[in-house]
């Protein structure tokens, strides 16, 4: 028997869900059985706009050949992002949006939110834990980046709710991998271990300490516009020179051809972590005389050497952070490698060259495409399936889950505060902080007499606000004109995410803070009606699923 929490890990290129098994007592990778049994589902999504079906996973990826303008790939790198110049290009939005915009993508005839477009690929993973356990799956436990910002994770928590999916808990990327590692190798004594976790989209960097079943989270580092998608990218920016040189064909400002190269691309990288060359025939170019190059492993290594270096300055400041903290480089008992692009032959060797301490330092033992699945599905035991039906308005109920709560202490990745009048950031969280924590300050008081107070709370390590990021406002009005004192409270909950709480301190009145970023969905009335929505458009055209059906 498999528990209905599921873990899910929601990633840039691919995407997987695991359960517990009760009887095997391990988790499980749920296999996609629509495509043969995969283990894994391409975080793509499609419209095809003449019966006006969406698709997702493999089938949407094999759209990118054919229909690459329908398609939106590698959406979890936009949640609670703003327009930039690239990807104003990139989602053809510049006749419509700014950099003063949250980003939005063009898909089935509308402008989405990045968390509608995960939402979609969420709905996806839930249908295959359904096919799987043949039973209704309303709670996951969804893996995050461990450098993700707090906006970034209320908006997959939206993502969740508008799956369907009541999100039991956010948990970062290496923490889940480390717990799959700590279950399966149980040791007694104290353990370090650095998680070097490098997937398609986000590289994160964790420092763990765990014994006996407690996991401790000492440093962590990131960059979530780095992984195997930017090796691809260096890929495709190789093919445009050489189709150039050696063929003739200008390309490079044809975004049509763009997705088609990079489908070419990612299929050699694959291939090059077994052989020393590859060809890239790409018949979408010329049908009748389809362009052909070949690709070395050397050359390849040469390609990504500059993403593989950016991510050693993201390990440094992880050791750094943990040399802090008593954990030293040389107190390291491993380096475990995490997500698909570790794979790669180079980036071992980078490690094993980094570190100075041999190949068997460096452990690739579980398929790190899968261990962060399985850690998210080992915590997901710890809950209780939720009693329906689903309504993302409401927080779940229902009973208790197998066995004892896992004992995880992560940390703050960021810094929190609120703006001053100064243009300085005060902190009342800092990065590093054990998390679940709550923070106060009784010092509060508005400059010049007013009647509404409004502050910014931002996230970040910059000294002055504007260096960090806005994720929110807390409005205090009503007040009687004048200087007022507050006592502000900063609360972060075990996923992350950000409660803010004011009280004036001389009329007792408190006031809660709206987490109303411009790319989140405001309101649960809002939620309701957009969830409604996601759903009719994912299930618009497709055939219900074959095999055993349960009672909504």
């Amino acid at each position: 028997m498999r528990h209905r929490v599921v873990g899910i890990d929601l990633g840039t290129t691919y995407s997987a869900v695991a359960a517990w098994d009760h009887d095997e007592d391990q988790a499980e990778i749920l296999l996609n059985r629509e495509e043969g049994g995969q283990p894994t589902t391409p975080s793509v999504v499609a419209f095809d706009p003449a019966p006006g079906t969406v698709s997702v996973g493999w089938a949407a990826k094999r759209s990118l050949a054919v229909l690459p303008q329908h398609a939106v790939t590698e959406i979890k790198r936009e949640l609670g992002e703003w327009f930039s110049e690239r990807s104003l290009e990139r989602y053809g939005a510049k006749d419509r949006f700014t950099t003063d915009d949250p980003v939005q993508v063009r898909f089935a005839g509308d402008w989405r939110r990045p968390q509608e477009i995960s939402a979609l690929i969420l709905t996806r993973m839930k249908e295959v834990a359904e096919a799987e356990l043949a039973e209704e799956i309303r709670d996951a436990v969804i893996t995050v980046p461990a450098y993700f910002l707090e906006i970034q994770r209320k908006a997959t928590e939206q993502a969740a709710r508008l799956a369907g999916l009541w999100p039991r808990r956010l948990v970062e990327e290496p923490t889940a991998a480390a717990i799959c590692y700590g279950v399966d190798r149980y040791e007694e004594e104290r353990r370090a271990y650095l998680v070097y976790d490098l997937g398609g989209g986000t590289f994160d960097v964790s420092v763990i300490q765990f014994e006996e079943g407690e996991f401790r989270v000492i440093a962590t580092s990131g960059d979530h516009h780095l992984g195997g998608s930017d090796f691809d990218d260096a890929i495709v920016e190789w093919a445009i020179k050489e189709l150039a040189d050696q063929h003739g064909l200008q390309v490079a400002d044809d975004e049509r051809i763009k997705p088609q190269l990079k489908y070419h691309a990612e299929q050699a990288k694959f291939r090059l972590s077994a052989a020393q060359r590859t060809t890239l025939v790409l018949p979408e170019l010329r049908p009748d005389a389809p362009p052909v190059l070949t690709l070395t492993r050397e050359r390849f290594e040469d390609l990504i050497d500059v993403d593989v270096q950016r991510s050693l300055r993201k390990v440094e400041d992880a050791i750094r952070q943990a040399a802090a903290k008593g954990v030293g480089r040389d107190q390291l008992d491993a380096v475990l490698l995490v997500g698909g692009s570790t794979k790669i032959p180079k980036v071992k060797r980078t490690l094993v060259e980094y570190f100075g301490r041999g190949e068997d330092f460096i452990k690739l033992d579980l398929d790190p495409a899968a261990v962060v699945a399985r850690g998210a599905a080992i915590l997901a035991r710890t809950f209780g399936p939720s009693d329906g039906p689903f309504d993302p308005r409401r927080q779940p109920q229902g009973s208790g889950g197998e066995g004892e709560p896992l004992p995880i202490e992560p940390i703050t990745a960021h810094s929190l505060g609120t703006g001053l009048e100064d243009g300085t950031c005060h902190r009342l969280i800092h990065r590093g902080m054990a998390i679940p924590v709550s923070h106060t300050d009784r010092n509060c008081t508005n400059a010049v007499a007013t009647d509404t107070v409004v502050l910014g709370i931002y996230q970040g390590e910059g000294h002055y606000y504007r260096e960090n990021t806005l994720i929110g406002r807390l409005v205090l009005d009503g007040l009687e004109w004048g200087k007022h004192y507050f006592h502000l409270t900063y609360s972060l909950d075990e996923s992350g995410l950000l409660s803010v709480r004011a009280e004036d301190a001389n009329s007792g009145r408190s006031w809660d803070a709206t987490i109303d970023h411009p790319t989140l969905v405001e309101g649960p009335e809002a939620m309701l009606t957009l969830y409604e929505r996601i759903q009719q458009l994912y299930r618009a055209g497709r055939q219900p699923p074959e095999g055993p059906r349960w009672s909504r």
